[in-house]
């Protein structure tokens, strides 16, 4: 199946997570419960903007967190046809369809907020433990 993946990438995430723990193991859990919470907005996004004919689509779309960071995605195998467009060929006539970008947007869309919220995020926990 075909696995779209879009994610916001944070350089130095994975080192981040690594000192945190060094500081206190439950930081680096604090920042992934938070990762997870936007992950899950953005998954919603997505969901609410893919094109609806039976809905399956955007029940398809997940989310995922890891230590590099989080991802909305979908294994739907029509997924990426519909996100990026191309050509299928049902019955042997070709149907072209439009890309519709519903992940890459709602990824798109809420970057700059993904990256203020790690920022807050890292603030509170900086804060909780002294370091300001």
């Amino acid at each position: 199946m075909a696995r779209d993946n879009l994610s916001v990438k944070v350089d130095g995430l994975a080192k981040l997570r690594r000192d945190l723990k060094a500081i206190d193991k439950d930081l680096g859990k604090s920042l992934t419960d938070h990762l997870r919470e936007i992950a899950k907005e953005v998954r919603d996004e997505a969901r609410s903007r893919a094109p609806r004919k039976t809905g399956a689509l955007a029940s398809s779309i997940k989310h995922s967190v890891r230590a590099r960071g989080a991802s909305v995605y979908s294994n739907s195998p029509y997924a990426n046809v519909q996100e990026w467009g191309g050509t299928i060929r049902p019955r042997g006539t070709p149907i072209e369809i439009r890309g519709r970008h519903f992940i890459y947007s709602a990824v798109d869309d809420h970057t700059d907020r993904v990256k203020a919220e790690l920022e807050r995020s890292l603030d509170v926990i900086a804060d909780r433990n002294g370091f300001h």
